[in-house]
């Protein structure tokens, strides 16, 4: 009539989302949007790197453009993986601070990359 407890399929535990995910979350999404924020900032500066460009300094101010869109589209994507990945975690009631911590890290790459092309804009 019952089967035996040793043939009953087990049931799958979920993953519970703690007190320690929320304030981690809570801190890593601070630390997104404040590099994020500097970031953007900090990229509308590219433009005095070109100040000195005057007679025999040659510079090629077409990179600027280039440079800080770099940055702002890095940003925006960066911010879109975050809020989609956190979602998504949350919804399946997973572990979510990570997905912040990644876009860092994605945001300050795209900083780096926007500086050196911004560089290469300046006086030759």
């Amino acid at each position: 009539m019952f089967a035996p407890i040793a043939s009953r399929p087990c049931r799958r535990r979920k993953e519970r989302v703690g007190i320690v995910d929320a304030v981690l979350s809570v801190l890593a999404w601070v630390m997104l949007l404040v590099v994020s924020g500097y970031s953007v900032l900090y990229s509308t500066s590219f433009v005095m790197g070109t100040a000195n460009c005057s007679g025999d300094n040659v510079c090629d101010a077409d990179l600027l453009g280039p440079a800080m869109g770099t940055v702002s589209i890095g940003v925006l994507l960066a911010l879109i993986a975050a809020v989609s990945g956190s979602v998504y975690c949350i919804r399946r009631r997973r572990y979510s601070f990570y997905w912040p911590i990644i876009s860092t890290v994605v945001v300050i790459a795209c900083l780096y990359i926007g500086a050196a092309i911004a560089t290469a804009a300046g006086p030759q």
